[in-house]
């Protein structure tokens, strides 16, 4: 049962997910890149230069704060859940990052899916922790899915 869906103009969207009166999963799926927004572009541009692109990412970082104080003050969530960001594409960068970079504070339940996304930079220490915690599915080798390691 979908408890409450939340979209934001970004890059993401946030769906809460309940089993009767228990939280199991967020999932916050990232969108892929909206050519129509520059910051998008840009953000694209910089990930195949092997740079942060510390905007959207912190954008993407703020919004999954909100949403777990929204959970916790509008629907008064005391149990573990699994936390999942998933994403294609430039979305599959950012579920990627951030789920490494998570604020949620049951580190062992986040989890991130990406679909066609470029890669890390594998700078960030965190990436040993998350390394079996982030599943990486490419449908064919493109000049986007080869950017960075997986």
């Amino acid at each position: 049962m979908i408890k409450l869906v939340i979209s934001n103009k970004q890059c993401f969207i946030l769906i809460l997910s309940i089993d009767e009166n228990k939280i199991d999963i967020i999932a916050i799926a990232h969108r892929g890149t909206n050519f129509e927004q520059t910051g998008n572009v840009l953000a694209d541009f910089l990930i195949a230069s092997k740079q942060e692109p510390s905007d959207i990412l912190n954008d993407s970082l703020t919004f999954e704060r909100e949403i777990l104080s929204r959970a916790q003050t509008e629907l008064n969530i005391n149990n573990p859940f699994v936390l999942v960001h998933v994403g294609f594409s430039l979305g599959g960068y950012l579920a990627a990052e951030c789920a490494m970079k998570s604020n949620y504070s049951v580190k062992e339940n986040v989890f991130g899916i990406t679909f066609d996304a470029p890669g890390l930079f594998l700078h960030d220490s965190n990436y040993n922790e998350f390394n079996n915690r982030i599943v990486n599915y490419v449908t064919e080798i493109n000049m986007v899915n080869t950017c960075n390691k997986h």
